[in-house]
């Protein structure tokens, strides 16, 4: 199943849960794209070597793709060792299921 996680939570704890998710699904074989929003962005910019820098480091781990920002994320990550890629309109068809928390 492919599916698209937009984390748009606008606290840790909701954060967390949402990698957390993502993580459980990519290990059973879905095909997970994350998105990420300003919130999470701005905790990852705050403290780039945090737990969410860690668990994001660990993508590659689970076989899921670069992370999904807007232009304005992507600058607040670039000095980031994180693989991240500019999208500002997706094909939502493209995807079996949509979270967003």
């Amino acid at each position: 199943m492919k599916i698209l996680i937009q984390i748009n939570a606008n606290n840790t704890l909701l954060c967390h849960e949402a990698l957390s998710m993502a993580f459980a699904l990519a290990s059973f074989e879905h095909h997970i794209q994350l998105y990420l929003g300003d919130y999470l962005c701005d905790c990852l910019q705050n403290e780039p070597g945090g737990k969410f820098a860690k668990m994001l480091a660990s993508l590659a781990l689970y076989d899921m793709p670069n992370l999904w920002v807007n232009q304005q994320n992507f600058n607040k990550l670039n000095t980031l060792d994180l693989d991240s890629q500019i999208i500002e309109n997706f094909d939502k068809t493209a995807f079996d299921g949509i979270f967003s928390l």
